[in-house]
């Protein structure tokens, strides 16, 4: 089985960007999701299990849910459900060449997308999510170019 490459996951409701966090959490921390509670700092696994199935999380635990996941694809979701981008900061940092082959592979496959689409208007759907990824990398893209001559201090601290 391939590994999945969770910076392209996108979810489609608020049920499916939580049960993509866990399965982050295990695939990436090999954390359960009574680990994940308790990390939460939840009295009871149960409230969690209960959250996850009826597909509804209080926002104040948002968070620390994504923090304990490892992921943010609930905060994603609530953006991109809004018809918004998200957009990581750029903080002006020297790219690699996976870096620039990655925004390449999701261009191309929002062009395919939007080919496949207007050839056969089915999956409305996958269409939008590629095209949403286009855009965000290509404007992460813009901001790095933009902040390339002054990066921030902290980013120099991390990678040293």
């Amino acid at each position: 089985m391939a590994k999945r490459n969770w910076k392209r996951v996108h979810a489609g409701n608020l049920r499916h960007a939580m049960e993509l966090c866990i399965e982050h959490a295990k695939d990436k921390h090999n954390r359960s999701l009574e680990q994940v509670s308790e990390l939460m700092g939840m009295a009871s696994k149960w409230t969690l299990y209960k959250w996850v199935e009826c597909g509804g999380l209080p926002a104040n635990m948002i968070k620390p849910f994504e923090m304990a996941c490892g992921i943010d694809c609930v905060s994603r979701w609530l953006v991109t459900s809004n018809n918004k981008l998200v957009i990581e900061v750029p903080i002006g940092r020297k790219v690699k060449a996976d870096d620039i082959h990655l925004l390449q592979e999701t261009t191309n496959a929002a062009i395919g997308a939007l080919i496949q689409f207007y050839k056969h208007p089915a999956d409305m759907e996958t269409t939008l999510s590629a095209i949403q990824q286009a855009l965000e990398s290509m404007v992460f893209h813009r901001g790095n170019v933009l902040k390339y001559q002054q990066p921030e201090l902290f980013d120099e601290v991390i990678h040293d």
